[in-house]
């Protein structure tokens, strides 16, 4: 089944659930042990979204170990990379007149994907405040290195490296309090979160995701992000991730296949 049509039935299966609870209260039945079973069901339906996609093929996806430090402290130590600054821009892919390496253009394409994934949460959830933006783009683009580490991990050292400047000038252009080097340790840290947090989503049963929510919507850039208790944002707000994570892996794998 498509993402589509899980949330569709995920939609469904919460209006019924519902319907039906209001029944069996009202005829004096068992409401709470139903609630319990449908929340169960709720939750393998929320989880699906998140599993990890085999194939038989070199794209199969899953979660890379969490970004060493010391990679991102070579962007922003390293003087020989940071010659690049002024070839190595956001729209380098899109002109005509100059020509740009595979790994660039990749990058630089991967890093529009991660941007237009910020815009369509947005667009399906909720606006995020000026530093959950942030948060959000290190989130999609912990989706697309490890996506591109899995599938193209002999060109993956050189396109990290192009796209995590991306990253920290993005941080820079959205003001985030932080200098280089913070920015740097930040993104890291972030990378670590969110791949635990994914993690157990996918493995832990019951286990909610919330501190994600809290990191995009209530508390963005906190060293520590907590549980939220507002189950119903929080169930909303997965399910539009997880549609919005499948989504990346494949324009991710769509546009490798396109410029190698």
């Amino acid at each position: 089944m498509g993402n589509s049509g899980k949330i569709i039935t995920i939609v469904i299966v919460v209006f019924v659930g519902v319907f039906a609870l209001a029944l069996m209260q009202k005829a004096g039945g068992g409401g709470m042990g139903f609630f319990g079973l449908f929340g169960v069901a709720i939750f393998f339906l929320i989880k699906s979204l998140f599993k990890k996609n085999k194939s038989n093929d070199n794209n199969s996806i899953e979660h890379s170990p969490s970004k060493p430090k010391e990679v991102v402290n070579s962007i922003t130590n390293n003087d020989v990379y940071l010659t690049k600054k002024e070839v190595v821009k956001e729209e380098a892919a899109t002109k005509d007149n100059q020509e740009f390496t595979k790994e660039q253009i990749i990058s630089a394409e991967s890093f529009k994907i991660a941007i237009n994934g910020v815009s369509k949460l947005e667009s399906e959830f909720r606006d995020l405040p000026l530093n959950g933006n942030f948060e959000a783009i290190i989130f999609n683009s912990l989706q697309i290195l490890s996506t591109i580490e899995e599938i193209k991990p002999d060109l993956y050292f050189e396109i990290e490296q192009i796209y995590l400047y991306f990253l920290i000038k993005q941080g820079q252009t959205l003001e985030i309090p932080m200098d280089i080097d913070e920015l740097g340790d930040f993104i890291n840290q972030r990378f670590v979160f969110y791949d635990s947090e994914l993690n157990n989503i996918s493995n832990i049963q019951g286990y909610t995701g919330s501190k994600i929510y809290t990191a995009f919507y209530l508390n963005p850039l906190s060293n520590e992000p907590e549980n939220s208790f507002n189950l119903a944002d929080n169930m909303k707000f997965l399910l539009v991730a997880g549609s919005i994570i499948k989504n990346l892996r494949k324009e991710v794998i769509t546009l490798i296949n396109n410029t190698l």
